[in-house]
């Protein structure tokens, strides 16, 4: 019985067998006589050989499975370093979105195979992912150093902006002070010209009441000649007929002309007149009004008491009636209204000396109160601009405060926005970049 030769397939098999299997084939092969040529092929078996499309699936089969690493060992093993490097991948904003999902579809196919035993298509990919992760970190070591040049901006200008605000706040102590000193000045002129108003008013109340006394001694001088019948009366008639009225203010005293100097030497000559003017056409009404008037002045006058009382029962009798003692006491009367008269003559001389001293202060004062009224004016002026000044300055001051704190706001943001990127950068360095470098160089599978 002829043997039958064995498909390539079973023959395959027992090669890798081992040596004892090819052992036991050698006979068979070699005692296996040529089949004709006229043979038909062998029909059909369940073990022949598969077809060529199939035996071409089976080795694409068999050299991804020695290609690539397994799903289950790269996901339990290298899993978070994928997941670090897509995440980074995915978030390269300069790639289109094709790319980005490519490289991320293919990245644990491709990292995932040792250095050694990838082919030029992963070691392409591997590329393309190095250079994204690159371009990730230079463009994060980009705006870091962005950031740290704007903090140092920031921080130059907060500097720049606390130096104004310091010298506005010394301004504004210098106005301050200023107007400190104005209002200060101020005040002591303010207290200057109360002292001028106080001395004014004490200078005319002294003023005020010598005319006043002055009035009143004018005008019992005018009575008393008037109940004697003189202008002057006495020794003294031609000196107080010229003062019984105070001179008009800004009047110069008339000299005597030589008439009048004669008539005055004549005066002097003639015997000093001390009877009571007393008109007999008088009725008892009119003679008891003037008798009450003569008590009157007499009591001005500080007469003697026994005579002041003895007045009014002698004025109230006509002359012709009166008895011996009343008409002693009217003559009386008119000697004592004489002698008040001088008195009153020289009074009044003397207190028209005084006046024009009075006057002086009064004038004096009134300068003195209109000079210090005049430096109030000015310390107020002077005031007020220093508090217009001030105002200025503490606006100032209020908007330089307002840019520094604007100021320190910018520079905490833009520290902050460096601290953002120095971490930024910390993390891709040490996540993702470091991930890439450790699964592009490893050497051996997971």
């Amino acid at each position: 019985m002829a043997l039958r030769r064995k498909p390539a397939a079973a023959a395959r098999r027992q090669r890798g067998a081992g040596p004892a299997n090819t052992a036991d084939a050698q006979p068979v092969r070699e005692a296996s006589p040529p089949r004709p040529s006229t043979s038909k092929a062998p029909s059909a078996s369940p073990k022949a050989a598969p077809p060529a499309a199939k035996r071409r699936k089976e080795a694409g089969t068999a050299a991804r499975e020695a290609a690539h690493v397994p799903a289950a060992a790269t996901k339990n093993i290298w899993q978070k370093e994928y997941a670090l490097i897509v995440a980074a991948v995915r978030e390269a904003e300069g790639l289109p979105a094709r790319v980005r999902k490519m490289l991320s579809e293919n990245l644990a196919s491709c990292l995932g195979v040792p250095k050694a035993d990838r082919h030029e298509y992963m070691d392409q990919v591997v590329g393309m992912v190095g250079e994204v992760l690159d371009g990730l970190e230079a463009q994060a070591q980009e705006r870091l150093d962005e950031a740290e040049a704007l903090a140092a901006t920031t921080r130059a200008e907060r500097d720049r902006r606390a130096s104004t605000r310091s010298e506005a706040s010394e301004g504004a102590d210098a106005g301050r002070q200023a107007t400190a000193e104005r209002q200060a000045a101020l005040e002591r002129e303010a207290i200057g010209r109360r002292a001028a108003e106080e001395r004014l008013a004490r200078e005319e109340a002294v003023r005020d009441r010598h005319e006043e006394a002055r009035a009143a001694k004018a005008a019992r001088r005018c009575s008393i000649s008037a109940v004697l019948g003189t202008e002057g009366g006495g020794s003294s008639s031609s000196s107080s007929s010229s003062s019984i009225g105070p001179p008009a203010d800004g009047q110069a005293q008339q000299p005597p002309t030589e008439g009048q100097e004669q008539q005055q030497q004549q005066e002097h000559q003639r015997p000093p007149r001390c009877t009571v003017v007393e008109p007999e056409e008088e009725s008892d009404e009119e003679r008891r009004k003037h008798a009450k008037q003569l008590h009157d002045l007499a009591v001005a006058c500080n007469l003697d008491a026994s005579l002041v009382s003895a007045v009014p029962t002698a004025a109230s009798r006509r002359p012709s009636l009166r008895s011996t003692f009343e008409v002693l006491a009217m003559e009386e009367l008119g000697k004592e209204l004489q002698r008040s008269g001088a008195r009153l003559d020289e009074e009044i001389l003397a207190m028209d000396a005084q006046r024009h001293s009075h006057d002086a202060s009064v004038t004096e004062a009134r300068s003195e109160l209109s000079a210090t009224e005049a430096r109030e004016r000015e310390r107020k002026d002077e005031l007020e601009m220093a508090l217009e000044a001030q105002k200025a300055v503490e606006e100032v001051v209020a908007r330089a405060t307002a840019a520094l704190a604007k100021a320190d706001g910018e520079v905490q943001e833009a520290a902050s926005v460096c601290t953002s990127a120095q971490l930024a950068l910390r993390e891709l360095r040490s996540g993702p970049l470091d991930a890439f470098k450790k699964l592009r160089d490893h050497e051996v599978g997971p």
